[in-house]
């Protein structure tokens, strides 16, 4: 074991007399504080991850839904299970099997997958604070002292669960993945340090390794420390064992047997590639520098390099860490290796995942600030460690290494307080998690072309994998088609279902996430169950479609705010009739339509706007029901609505545009749209937007299109903002379609004038030809 690779007297420091053990004597109180501070930071996250957000699947699991849905159906070959889920360089066949558990046990629910992510970080903390403790208390010099002082795991705990790893505890795709890599990383380290190189140890350290290598790429990573490890301890102590030595050999074959497959597979069903092609630098020092303090950083949802805080945290982590190496080096010399090597494994575990993926990533994703998360953690150990490590050397060393312990730990915790308060400008997944991405894969058979962009958090333009993913989540009864289902008005405020009416000066009715702070408004499409504002002379309607499975459905929300009048002047009405309470049972409209009105319209101007709680409809079913599968998107021809409705604000299409390409092909009636590039008309004489439905274009885009979609931004009189700026995507067809915006998206004022409106073309390919543009009424 590496504890005995230095006996007490090869060990050149001698403990001060009469000096306390390195944890410290704590009193009760002491302790439980400790520990109280050790479990806030989780608490926090795992009231995040319960709380915030809907229950719903995004990106990732379309990659994997073809095999989820071959094995339900009983039609799989499970011999090809290994390469099938071996992705874009990472084996991932037990997160793939922990999403099958989800989907056979708990209809395909997301949230056994996030809580298990908490579980699997709460026990990574546990084993490595432990094995820090083994490793220093069989090492150190002097055994009346049990190791790593307490303190250092509130520390720990901090980092494992800060605000930065929001990514890894509320999005699937990198919970199980990323999770059970590193808790397999954990393990092995942890059965090494605790249990020793003896059969115990070697044992769990290749489970650990197994897991490691199937979950995620840095399996191999994994592999490699335990090798180095057992080959330091074992020549360290004058112990070798060839059979445990070939044991770990075998193990790690066997972990790399998805990695040597790939390299003999061309791209796969869930999306292998070849590695070859993705090798961006041997030595990239920018990915390098910014990954490192990705985790200490704000604004990581929003952008993926460049970001000054990362950079200066990554600086500083390389600098401080290898000031702190030399000294420990210097004052431990040959023993450092014993005493240290938990901290020196973690230290150098991150860096190298670091390192690999600066090898094939020039870009960063939120869910990466995790990867150097040991590294940092290895040098709070290894700060702990020498601030309070009682064994002489000599007194400069000693001095050095109390400076540098206080220094880190200071740094440390300047650029974590600066950056780690907040949580959501760390993730944009969750934004696949709101109620609109509920929404739209429930009704994909006819949502609108748009509606992709809230489930698939990428570049919008394929808008039929929606009714792909859909259709094949309907057939099992997954999520969200599961026997209990929750739709919010919010979800649906992007469909047809949800209307708004009111006077033309009246202020729109919006959502808000904070009741006691009416006036602020937030969008529809965000991820917070939000409350519904409603002021005076405003009705919604909500048109739904009751089950005719359905064994229970309840229309509920509570009134949080109404003004003296509005007592009497807003009423719930479900198909005309008025509602005695907020809470409205539904049951008897089974295989019917029913218009759920909230009513304002005969509230007094200027009063106070009624607030409603989260409206939403809990439904319960006795199990699917068949229906068709065709997609009719309710924004085009193919929707309910009127076809071809009259435009009260048309667009002259062969005068008026300006390009930033210069020349623009017009063509009596018709406009064509080259790209890239961006076509600007101001609006003149355009009614006010109270008085507008909807933006309709009519146009014929080839299906060669990469991205097939036109990017629509409105200039309002009181100026542009980014949530007046949508996608608007075209069916894959060579013909002429007609689609609509509907403007109540957009939370225009009821009285603001539209002053231009640009269309811009990103595919290098769009050659598109519109024949009619303009607005319609109401």
């Amino acid at each position: 074991m590496i504890a005995e690779s230095a006996a007490p007297e090869d060990i050149s420091i001698q403990t001060e007399k009469g000096s306390p053990s390195t944890s410290g004597r704590f009193s009760i109180f002491t302790v439980t504080m400790i520990l109280l501070c050790a479990a806030a930071p989780a608490l926090n996250i795992a009231w995040i991850t319960a709380t915030v957000g809907t229950d719903n699947v995004s990106n990732d699991y379309l990659s994997y839904a073809h095999l989820i849905d071959s094995i339900l159906n009983g039609t799989y070959n499970l011999a090809s299970l290994v390469p099938d889920t071996f992705y874009r360089g990472h084996a991932t066949t037990l997160p793939f099997l922990a999403h099958l558990a989800s989907a056979r046990w708990f209809h395909g629910s997301v949230m056994p997958e996030l809580y298990l992510g908490l579980l699997l970080g709460a026990l990574r903390l546990a084993l490595w604070f432990d094995a820090c403790r083994a490793c220093a208390a069989r090492g150190s010099s002097h055994r009346n002292g049990d190791g790593q002082p307490l303190f250092l795991l509130p520390i720990m705990a901090l980092l494992v669960f800060s605000c930065s790893q929001i990514s890894l505890y509320t999005y699937s795709g990198a919970t199980l993945p990323i999770g059970l890599s590193l808790f397999g990383q954990a393990l092995a380290i942890w059965g090494l340090a605790r249990l020793g190189t003896g059969n115990a140890g070697v044992a769990v350290a290749a489970t650990g390794g197994l897991i490691s290598a199937y979950s995620w790429g840095n399996g191999p990573i994994t592999w490699l420390i335990i090798v180095v490890y057992y080959l330091a301890a074992a020549f360290g102590s004058k112990r070798f064992h060839p059979g445990r030595f070939a044991a770990i050999l075998i193990g790690g074959a066997i972990a790399a047997i998805p990695y040597v497959m790939s390299l003999f597979t061309a791209s796969g069903s869930t999306g292998a590639i070849d590695p070859a092609k993705t090798l961006l630098s041997f030595f990239n020092t920018r990915v390098i520098v910014e990954l490192l303090g990705w985790a200490f950083a704000r604004d990581i949802a929003t952008h993926t390099d460049h970001l000054r805080a990362a950079s200066f945290a990554g600086i500083g982590g390389l600098v401080l860490g290898g000031l702190g190496l030399a000294i420990a080096f210097a004052r431990y010399r040959k023993s450092a290796f014993s005493l240290l090597a938990i901290p020196l494994i973690l230290i150098f575990s991150g860096l190298l995942t670091v390192y690999q993926v600066s090898l094939v990533r020039a870009l960063l994703a939120p869910w990466y600030a995790t990867l150097a998360i040991s590294f940092w953690a290895g040098l709070a150990a290894l700060a702990a460690f020498l601030i309070t490590d009682r064994t002489r050397t000599g007194k400069p060393l000693l001095i050095a290494s109390r400076i540098w312990s206080a220094v880190f730990l200071v740094f440390l915790g300047g650029i974590y307080f600066s950056s780690n308060t907040t949580f959501e400008d760390k993730t944009y997944m969750l934004n696949a998690r709101a109620p609109v991405s509920v929404s739209s894969l429930a009704r994909a058979r006819s949502a609108p072309t748009y509606a992709d962009q809230y489930v698939f958090l990428w570049t919008p333009g394929a808008p039929s994998l929606l009714q792909k993913l859909s259709a094949m989540l309907e057939r099992h009864a997954l999520i969200p088609f599961g026997p209990e289902q929750t739709t919010w008005l919010q979800g649906d405020f992007l469909f047809d279902a949800v209307r708004v009416s009111g006077a033309g000066d009246a202020p729109i009715p919006y959502f808000t996430d904070d009741a006691r702070a009416a006036g602020k408004s937030v969008p529809f499409w965000d991820y917070h169950l939000l409350d519904l504002v409603l002021p005076p002379r405003n009705k919604i309607s909500w048109t739904v479609t009751v089950p005719a499975e359905a064994t229970s459905c309840f229309f509920e929300t509570d009134i949080l705010a109404t003004p003296a009048t509005g007592n009497k002047a807003f009423k719930i009405l479900v198909n005309g009739e008025e509602a005695r309470d907020t809470g409205v049972d539904l049951v008897s409209f089974r295989g019917r339509q029913v218009t759920i009105d909230l009513d304002f319209e005969n509230g007094v101007r200027g009063e106070a706007p009624v607030i409603l709680s989260k409206p939403r409809l809990i439904l319960k079913t006795s199990g699917p029901a068949a229906r068709e599968s065709e997609w009719l998107p309710e924004n085009t021809e193919f929707g309910g609505s009127d076809p071809s409705p009259p435009l009260v604000s048309a667009l002259p299409l062969d005068k008026g545009w300006s390009s930033d390409r210069g020349a623009i092909t017009q063509t009596e009636g018709s406009l064509r749209l080259l790209g890239p590039a961006e076509y600007k008309h101001p609006l003149l004489d355009t009614p006010p937007a109270g008085e507008l439905g909807c933006l309709l274009v009519e146009l014929r885009a080839p299906s060669s299109m990469n991205n097939r979609l036109v990017v629509v931004e409105l200039e309002t009189e009181d100026g542009v903002r980014p949530d007046r700026e949508f996608n608007l995507p075209f069916l894959g067809s060579e013909d002429f379609h007609i689609y609509r915006y509907d403007l109540k998206l957009l939370g225009l004022e009821r009285q603001v004038k539209l002053r231009s409106l640009s269309l811009k073309t990103l595919d290098p390919g769009s050659d598109i030809t519109i024949r009619r543009l303009g607005f319609t009424g109401k």
